[in-house]
């Protein structure tokens, strides 16, 4: 009895999650692991955080149209979702420390001053951290073939 509870339990969160992976996700992650299928789940898995954090990020209750630029710039060197959101997120928080040595007002750079408020990326960190929590299984990392090939933002063009 218990382990056809267990069974069915497990068979729900299963069925839970797929029906939360994106379609964008799956079209991409079959793209770019045709060799590497083994790997699919990381890229599934990690693939819908990073789907689910671009678009709350471009809320305007988080950073609206000011991380526009930035996401510009990360979807044209990186060929990934995780690897968009990780060009993005590495702006962010390097943004935000820039922001808390010299204040918002000494930042030259427009696009990382849009994208440098500490208690977005706060609110940002706390979001990403309860979407591993409901998505990601220890057994399953971040795809490596995915994770070689992640470019950072540089900053707006003058």
């Amino acid at each position: 009895m218990r382990f056809i509870l267990c069974a069915l339990m497990a068979l729900g969160f299963g069925t839970a999650v797929q029906a939360e992976i994106p379609e964008e996700i799956i079209e991409e992650c079959n793209e770019l692991l045709k060799e590497t299928y083994d790997e699919m789940p990381g890229c599934l898995i990690y693939g819908a955080i990073a789907f689910h954090l671009l678009e709350t990020i471009q809320r305007d209750d988080f950073y609206g149209s000011s991380v526009k630029s930035v996401l510009d710039g990360c979807r044209n060197i990186n060929n990934s979702t995780p690897g968009v959101w990780t060009c993005v997120n590495e702006a962010a928080k390097s943004a935000a420390r820039t922001r808390k040595l010299i204040g918002v007002e000494n930042m030259k750079d427009i696009c990382y001053r849009g994208i440098s408020d500490p208690e977005t990326l706060f609110k940002i960190e706390g979001i990403h951290e309860n979407l591993n929590n409901k998505y990601a299984e220890s057994s399953h990392m971040f795809p490596l073939s995915i994770r070689n090939s992640v470019y950072g933002f540089r900053g707006c063009p003058d």
